[in-house]
């Protein structure tokens, strides 16, 4: 973790130790994944994932409604920062 500069607070992530019990399965015999892999393969997956989401949230606002929201602040370097937000059943996006 130290060497490239993965932030400690990683562990709190819920897929954290779902990942190291994953990795504690395969032992020293799994093979860890190119900067391809990682770059192109696994990323297109987590973008098919993430529109599969965005999608079912999309349907939920034809079907139930939604509500817009915004929230603004601004950072320390003085900018203006604004989220916004579509909130439905399914929860936010």
């Amino acid at each position: 973790m130290y060497d490239v500069g993965i932030p400690f607070n990683a562990v709190y992530y819920d897929s954290f130790p779902t990942m190291v019990e994953a990795l504690g399965q395969f032992g020293p015999v799994m093979k860890p994944p190119s900067y391809h892999e990682v770059r192109v393969t696994c990323l297109k997956k987590e973008v098919r994932h993430t529109h599969e989401l965005l999608r079912r949230h999309q349907e939920d606002c034809v079907r139930y409604g939604c509500s817009l929201m915004a929230d603004g602040w601004t950072s320390r370097n003085v900018k203006s920062l604004i989220n916004f937000l579509v909130n439905c059943p399914r929860g936010s996006a």
